[in-house]
């Protein structure tokens, strides 16, 4: 295992969060102590709510982290946080797992074999994410999997082509989520960034779109977008 390319992550389930988003709204904490990752909120129906935390692997080797221990002193200790648990109450028990991130290209198929989604390091190596890439992945699978029934060819180098559609379509968007993962290496210049965003609405909702934009997010890679941000 290569621990730059993996993240850990755990998650419990609380019921009674208070201060959750009328239209709830998923919450991601940017904790320097958590860094590159977050704690994460997300609201579920009946009063539950998906409570957890992830971070890169060879971080957490490196600063020697508890990411359980990190979470729930989160929980417990965090100020803007810890007041929402006061009436919560932990149901079930606390899981982990480790997650493959898409932050290095992978081959993804083989004789008698097409990976999709975690199977194929298809998380988003910044937001976690991994849903969408799994059902697009599992698209392109089944199209390719009737095309090899059809000729009755199930070789590997019949399949490579799904590797190749699978890629020209999610690469250029997992290579941007490893450059905007690496900046959370830097947290002085991650809380400016964020510190901005508090402050302007539009920068806000510029920051809130490049979780699912694309376009969006290939401005992080570009210098003139940090200079609009110090003097704009």
């Amino acid at each position: 295992m290569q621990p730059e390319h993996y993240c850990g992550g755990i998650r419990a389930y609380y019921k009674n969060v208070e201060g959750m988003h009328s239209r709830n709204f998923i919450e991601l904490h940017f904790l320097k102590e958590l860094l590159p990752g977050y704690f994460w909120i997300f609201p579920l129906p009946n009063g539950y709510a998906n409570v957890g935390a992830g971070m890169l692997t060879k971080s957490i080797s490196m600063k020697k982290v508890n990411l359980k221990e990190a979470m729930l002193s989160a929980i417990n200790n965090n100020p803007t946080i810890k007041h929402r648990f006061k009436s919560a109450t932990l149901e079930g028990r606390i899981d982990g797992w480790g997650l493959p991130l898409g932050s290095r290209k992978r081959k993804i198929s083989a004789d008698n074999v097409l990976l999709c989604g975690d199977a194929a390091s298809m998380i988003d190596p910044f937001s976690g994410e991994g849903i969408s890439n799994a059902m697009y992945c599992g698209m392109r699978a089944a199209e390719k999997a009737t095309e090899a029934l059809s000729a009755n060819n199930f070789s590997a180098d019949s399949l490579r082509t799904y590797d190749d559609i699978v890629y020209n379509r999610l690469l250029t968007e997992l290579k941007l989520s490893h450059t905007l993962q690496k900046l959370c290496n830097y947290p002085s210049l991650f809380n400016f960034v964020v510190n901005k965003a508090n402050k302007n609405e539009t920068f806000r909702e510029t920051i809130s779109c490049m979780f699912d934009d694309l376009d969006m997010r290939a401005k992080f890679k570009q210098p003139s977008f940090y200079f609009k941000l110090l003097f704009g």
